[in-house]
């Protein structure tokens, strides 16, 4: 599984991006804390858009938001090829991972309903 960080600079851009081709896709969103402990907040509803703001990173699906304060990286996870298969979100309260329900290409879901 491939990883790229993504920088500051880029992050609203790419968030832009991602959100466009990923809106509607089955996410699952789970923090776990700088002691360990993990607790699903999404889990299994269509991912409607994250946004950036000042650091800030909000996740939201369906009508559940999920706030990231202060996020340090931005890391995606690739498999098979260029599907993404996870974001990670780090912060200073732990790590935000988001994941989809099956991992694809969007380019291969194009056009589908």
């Amino acid at each position: 599984m491939a990883a790229q960080r993504i920088d500051a600079t880029s992050r609203k851009t790419f968030l832009d991006g991602f959100t466009g081709q990923h809106h509607g896709w089955l996410v699952r969103v789970e923090t776990i804390a700088r002691d360990g402990d993990r607790e699903v907040v999404i889990d299994d509803l269509p991912l409607e858009r994250i946004t950036t703001n000042d650091g800030a990173i909000d996740i939201v699906a369906d009508e559940r938001t999920h706030h990231i304060e202060a996020a340090m990286d931005v890391i995606v996870e690739r498999a098979y090829g260029d599907a993404v298969s996870s974001l990670r979100f780090i912060a200073p309260s732990g790590e935000t991972i988001l994941t989809f329900r099956t991992v694809i290409a969007p380019e291969l879901v194009d056009g589908m309903v």
